[in-house]
């Protein structure tokens, strides 16, 4: 959700539309500051990564309740993955894995993530 975001998409309408051919969802949050100074100051990818573009899931600009809501109410049934890249790591997020799952728990899932 957050690539999708950072390449100047809105992952909800992009949701809606797609949902039929969506099988996998990748969980992944999106600092508009930050993607903001990527196109001002030309940034390549790893740049953009390298300076925080994708931000702890709750922290940035997706709207994961919506995608939450519309993934229950189609009855989603593929994959979903949302993880710890190495950046947020360097970054000094070592707790990051603990408060993705605070942020999950948060999260009115039904049957999208069965165990947490």
């Amino acid at each position: 959700m957050g690539h999708f975001a950072f390449g100047g998409g809105n992952p909800v309408e992009a949701l809606e539309k797609y949902f039929n051919r969506i099988w996998h969802i990748h969980f992944k949050d999106f600092d508009p500051k930050v993607g903001r100074d990527a196109v001002e100051n030309n940034y390549d990818y790893f740049k953009s990564v390298e300076k925080g573009v994708f931000c702890e899931l709750g922290k940035g600009d997706v709207d994961f309740q919506s995608i939450v809501n519309i993934l229950n109410e189609k009855g989603f049934d593929g994959w979903s993955v949302s993880l710890c890249d190495k950046e947020e790591i360097r970054r000094g997020r070592r707790n990051s894995n603990l408060s993705r799952r605070r942020f999950w728990q948060d999260m009115t899932l039904d049957n999208l993530i069965k165990n947490i």
